[in-house]
């Protein structure tokens, strides 16, 4: 973990959102992305959050054209192929 890293630390701030899916993308927007935009942004992508995920994924590449954006979790676990073609284009 990059916590746990000293070297990966030293100029870095770390910060975990969770949202638990009662806010519309919208809102989640612009709560995540109002104010400093991080250099990267990193979602825990499951079945029923990938295409809101990935809305927000574009949303944020459209704000920050050279930050970051890392899938992980079960959904895209071997399955590069198959969600970088269903991710929305931003």
């Amino acid at each position: 973990m990059i916590l746990d890293d000293p070297e990966l630390t030293a100029g870095t701030t770390v910060g975990i959102a969770n949202f638990r899916g009662k806010l519309t993308h919208g809102e989640t927007a612009r709560k995540r992305f109002s104010g400093e935009l991080p250099d990267m942004i990193a979602f825990s992508v499951l079945d029923w959050n990938v295409r809101a995920f990935g809305a927000l994924a574009a949303t944020f590449k459209r704000l920050n054209p050279d930050g970051w954006v890392v899938f992980g979790g079960t959904h895209v676990s071997h399955q590069a192929e198959r969600g970088a073609a269903r991710a929305p284009r931003g």
